[in-house]
């Protein structure tokens, strides 16, 4: 409800910022990350699109969206949309709401795997299967009622202000000043929801570069993470980097800034 009064509202602000980038396995990344004010609040939309060929003559295909609404008391709305594929085949296509409610994040989800049974357990949301349909709004069309609740994949209440993952790298990380530690919550984890991220500077100078060094059970212990982010004097994320480390593999992306247009609208 919060996410369609907020789209209802007089938009006052609007950027739209284009990313590109490559990781390991020949990967191509490409991220959209839009930023619209308006009355109440700050609505985020950020979609993310990664081809790679981890194997001979295996292809896969990601796409991620995720659409955050924040208020002056934090996070109101959480969606995300993930579609997986591999070649032609689809691996998992889903779609999940994270309602506010005193008592945290409460969790639904829409998901599918053969597309004659979604449209027959979602028929009023089943012109959203196809995989060309991914960007287009989906949430109008979005019904709790035939949504599956998903209590194992809530956030219970939190004290602290929480920041989702796209909602940080492309927006609230511009907006960081000085070091210190956020509190991310992993949409879609059953367990280790929430990670304490610590934020340092690894260059002041310009552009300014954070770096942060990230700790969570998939994580190599004795082989540190790191993710990097130079920032522009005017906001702008220039570049972002990974360099990750799991227990038995490890991968690397970056991405650069390839434009922007609009006006970064300020946090509530």
């Amino acid at each position: 409800m919060a996410c369609l009064l907020l789209l209802a509202a007089p938009a006052m602000a609007d950027e739209v910022c284009r990313y590109a980038g490559s990781s390991d396995y020949g990967g191509r990344l490409a991220i959209e990350a839009r930023s619209v004010s308006a009355e109440g609040g700050l609505r985020l939309d950020v979609r993310l699109q990664l081809d790679a060929t981890p194997l001979l003559l295996v292809h896969t295909h990601y796409l991620m969206q995720e659409i955050s609404v924040w208020h002056r008391d934090g996070l109101a709305q959480l969606a995300v949309n993930s579609r997986y594929r591999f070649n032609d085949h689809i691996v998992r296509q889903q779609w999940d709401v994270y309602d506010r409610t005193p008592g945290g994040l409460a969790a639904w989800r829409v998901q599918g795997k053969r597309p004659a049974e979604f449209r027959r357990q979602h028929p009023r949301f089943a012109a959203h299967w196809d995989p060309a349909s991914f960007g287009a709004p989906w949430l109008g069309d979005y019904e709790m009622d035939a949504a599956a609740r998903r209590p194992d994949l809530d956030l219970a209440h939190d004290m602290r202000p929480v920041r989702s993952p796209l909602a940080l790298a492309f927006y609230w990380l511009r907006w960081l000043d000085r070091p210190g530690k956020v509190a991310v919550y992993l949409p879609g984890f059953k367990e280790q929801k929430l990670v304490e991220l610590g934020i340092g500077a690894a260059s002041m100078a310009a552009p300014r570069t954070w770096q942060a060094t990230p700790r969570y059970p998939g994580l190599s212990p004795s082989q540190p993470s790191t993710v990097t982010a130079a920032m522009a004097s005017d906001r702008h994320l220039l570049r972002l980097g990974f360099d990750l480390h799991g227990v038995a593999h490890s991968a690397r992306a970056s991405i650069a800034l390839t434009g922007c247009t609009g006006t970064l609208p300020p946090p509530p």
